[in-house]
């Protein structure tokens, strides 16, 4: 899986766990599960690993079709997945 040949497997010290765009079909709540379960591997294999969420840019709202699948990106950016993580966001909407 990737997330073990590529992020596990290397030790980081730290990861910036980017998130969203290509999530468009989920739920909220299978959006926010997912980022949970990728946390919770990281910590469990690399307890001493930063992690950092990074928010991804949402579409303009003139953009039809691909705006109006992004509101499990609100949810997740409200929700932060409840863990004391830094979070960086780069849209304000």
């Amino acid at each position: 899986e990737n997330l073990d040949t590529g992020v596990i497997s290397r030790a980081p010290d730290a990861v910036f766990l980017g998130f969203g765009m290509n999530d468009g079909a989920l739920t909220p709540t299978q959006h926010i599960k997912n980022i949970r379960m990728m946390i919770e591997r990281i910590w469990s294999a690399l307890p001493d690993t930063e992690i950092c969420l990074v928010t991804p840019m949402l579409a303009n709202s003139e953009v039809q079709g691909f705006y109006s699948r992004q509101y499990h990106l609100r949810a997740a950016r409200e929700q932060k997945c409840n863990l004391p993580l830094p979070y960086l966001q780069y849209n304000r909407q």
